[in-house]
């Protein structure tokens, strides 16, 4: 506990120069003070940081990691970029490789105070419209880090990845309400395997009974009923069943075309970066403005694997049939024809 003592006490005078702190006991308590900016000290004070009895704390970690970030929040940035997704098509994988580079702030969780990518999914525009902007930026770095970087001549990108924004009603507008000129990564896998794969994911969460035809026959039932729910529960339901819909690309990316202009907005397949992860990750940072460095060069440098996850929960992938494929490939064909109409790419899936 006296470690926690310490190293929020370091917090705030790394963070903020300038700032002093003190301990006082007061009845057998212990209390953290604070001499600072006016501001500073009543958004602690709110936030039951401060005067801090120590023996009224249960999980002092957890709480000090939590109250500290989000009395801070308005003394933080924004991002500079979102991975929108899609689901089952690389995001983590990439949002690693780029959390790597030196000059890329991942988002942090306010949770779990020691792991480095457990902000990448923040889910701030699906499942929490309702909450102040001020909570998002909890989970970002501090304004000054960005103002000492450019000082040195260093760059400074910071952001998220939720792979279900592309395709969440109204996310889009959200985020261009909040985030006008943040900078759009989309990756997007063949929808026939994504389907399959994003059925084996929810398969291993334990929330899909069904075979995989049938899961595709209910999906349109499940999602009409999903619409009756409130976030966070709908946002949460709805990346669990949509097989069909979230591969359904060209009219999710179109309201984002439509807010976004191209150059903010960049476009992956997933095949690519499975064969070379490392090229295309050069890609993303050259859009982010940012070069290459060691670190970002390194990470990840083995081939991507599609469909790790399964394996990974040790459940058997049987192929997928062939006249169920055969279906999908029917069902996708008009939608991936639009897709290529948007962005004047064909991605090959129809071959």
């Amino acid at each position: 506990m006296v470690g926690d003592l310490q190293r929020f006490r370091r917090h705030l005078t790394v963070d903020f120069p300038g700032v002093a702190t003190s301990v006082d006991r007061d009845d057998g308590d212990v209390l953290v003070r604070v001499d600072g900016p006016p501001r500073l000290v009543s958004s602690l004070a709110k936030y039951r940081l401060l005067p801090w009895p120590i023996k009224a704390l249960g999980d002092l970690r957890r709480l000090s990691r939590r109250c500290y970030r989000n009395a801070t929040g308005w003394m933080r940035d924004l991002p500079d970029f979102l991975i929108i997704g899609a689901p089952r098509c690389g995001t983590t994988a990439l949002y690693s490789r780029l959390a790597a580079h030196s000059c890329v702030w991942p988002a942090a969780s306010v949770e779990d105070p020691g792991s480095r990518f457990g902000g990448k999914e923040l889910h701030f525009f699906n499942a929490r419209p309702e909450d102040r902007l001020t909570s998002y930026r909890a989970h970002f770095p501090l304004r000054h880090r960005r103002t000492r970087a450019l000082r040195r001549g260093l760059a400074f990108v910071t952001g998220e990845a939720t792979p279900t924004y592309i395709f969440e009603p109204g996310v889009a507008e959200r985020v261009h309400a909040a985030l006008p000129q943040v900078k759009v990564i989309a990756l997007l896998r063949d929808p026939v395997e994504r389907a399959y794969s994003h059925y084996h994911a929810t398969r291993s969460w334990g929330f899909e009974p069904e075979s995989f035809e049938r899961a595709l026959a209910e999906e349109p039932r499940r999602l009409a009923a999903i619409e009756s729910l409130q976030p966070p529960t709908s946002a949460a339901m709805r990346a669990m069943y949509a097989y069909l819909s979230a591969g359904q690309y060209a009219e999710h990316l179109e309201r984002w075309l439509a807010l976004f202009p191209p150059e903010q907005v960049l476009v992956i397949a997933a095949e690519d970066y499975y064969r070379d992860p490392g090229r295309q990750a050069l890609e993303v940072l050259r859009f982010l403005g940012i070069e290459a460095d060691d670190d970002s060069a390194n990470a990840s440098a083995t081939r991507v694997v599609a469909g790790a996850t399964e394996h990974r929960h040790g459940l058997e992938r049987e192929p997928m049939a062939a006249e169920t494929r055969a279906h999908l490939r029917t069902h996708f064909r008009p939608h991936n024809a639009r897709l290529t109409a948007l962005l004047g790419r064909d991605f090959g899936w129809d071959d």
